[in-house]
């Protein structure tokens, strides 16, 4: 396959809390057949987590239907990708607190901040420039500090702060990438860019991600599950090539937590098995078979389920938000970090719409029913109880 930089600039334009208890600690390994079918159960996401909205404001300053990049105690960070605007706003209040745009080709600049996150200790902003493979830190008003290469060759798709001195970061292995590593994880020096690899073992080589090329245009295809879900004791890693899901300590210390059959290097389609949220009581887990129709556009099946820890019953699940009705959430998607599952946006023709009809209750409807269709969107935050 050739074009591998049209490829890499292609995918990332599209990539663009466990509780105390571990499951292999106290409740042993969750043993998962990816064929098999379970029991449906529907759960509401009050009950699990504890949820908070935040209208952002609008100005003709702060506008924005971009991204959610990083919540922290203090600050949202959003990022219109495309036009490769960041901006912060206030989490108590949602007003507009400070915005930059450094798009560009320059040393200072950035193609596409992949990945943006606030240090809110030293009011630095974390930015991943996929397509040139670099690392640039910034002030909150956008002042350029300094910078440095990511892992040469990586499809760096996802990061998260490991600590104080180093990130913990993702890399999607993609066959046609000619200087693809075999590790999809490693640690990266926030001094110098220096990677520590991350070691799952695994006995064959798979991707996650659908690559065709059609003359000289690139499709690609894969699905939107995070390979590293940050936790209370540590983080979940989910390499894609082995059959089972492991708890990475800080510290280095790798756990097995879950384990899927048949092997994922027996099926064909691939079907992935994924974490997603976690809590005291259930572990979140997703299947995704690995097909993709691009003329139709439609493919990546998903099977949500949900393993309960007291019980040991494994079930097809549906979260429903009490707050919005009939609104299903995805507790598969993106973790923030150890105190944040995840968070979505919500736009706000969708909520008029919904408080129109009767649809909305509680805090939501108090922020609907101040809203203007062409208001910034209402983030909603799914934090851990």
């Amino acid at each position: 396959m050739k074009n591998w930089n049209v490829i890499l600039v292609l995918v990332a334009i599209l990539l663009s809390s466990c509780g105390s208890r571990t499951a292999n600690e106290e409740d042993g390994i969750i043993e998962i057949d990816v064929t098999k079918g379970f029991p449906k159960k529907e759960l509401i996401l009050q009950e699990i987590f504890d949820v908070e909205y935040v209208a952002l404001e609008t100005s003709n300053e702060f506008l924005t239907q971009g991204k959610v990049m990083d919540v922290g105690r203090r600050y949202i960070t959003v990022a219109n990708q495309r036009d490769g605007e960041l901006m912060i706003y206030d989490r108590s209040s949602g007003r507009g607190i400070a915005k930059f745009n450094h798009k560009g080709e320059g040393p200072n600049e950035y193609i596409l901040p992949m990945n943006v996150f606030l240090d809110e200790e030293s009011g630095e902003l974390i930015v991943n420039d996929g397509p040139r493979e670099t690392i640039l830190i910034y002030d909150m008003e956008g002042n350029f500090k300094r910078s440095f290469k990511s892992k040469p060759g990586a499809l760096l798709t996802n990061m998260f702060r490991y600590d104080k001195n180093f990130l913990i970061c993702e890399d999607t292995y993609v066959p046609e990438n000619p200087n693809a590593s075999q590790n999809s994880f490693f640690l990266m020096s926030l001094a110098d860019g220096a990677v520590t690899n991350i070691q799952i073992p695994y006995e064959n080589r798979v991707s996650t991600m659908i690559v065709k090329q059609v003359g000289e245009f690139v499709y690609s295809s894969s699905p939107d599950n995070s390979l590293i879900l940050p936790c209370e004791a540590g983080w979940l890693l989910m390499e894609p090539s082995s059959d089972t899901i492991y708890s990475y300590r800080n510290g280095g210390e790798l756990l097995p937590v879950a384990a899927r059959t048949p092997s994922v290097t027996t099926m064909e389609p691939p079907v992935f098995l994924f974490a997603g949220s976690q809590t005291g009581q259930y572990s979140f887990l997703q299947t995704v078979e690995r097909s993709y129709d691009f003329e139709k556009r439609e493919g990546m099946k998903t099977r949500d389920l949900v393993y309960d820890k007291q019980s040991g019953a494994i079930n097809e699940v549906v979260v429903i938000n009490r707050d919005f009705k009939d609104r299903e959430e995805n507790v598969y998607a993106r973790a923030i970090n150890p105190e944040i599952s995840f968070c979505v946006p919500l736009d706000p023709p969708t909520l008029l719409e919904a408080n129109k009809d009767g649809k909305l209750s509680g805090r939501l409807k108090e922020i609907a029913d101040g809203l203007d269709e062409e208001d910034n969107p209402v983030i909603m935050i799914v934090k851990h109880k």
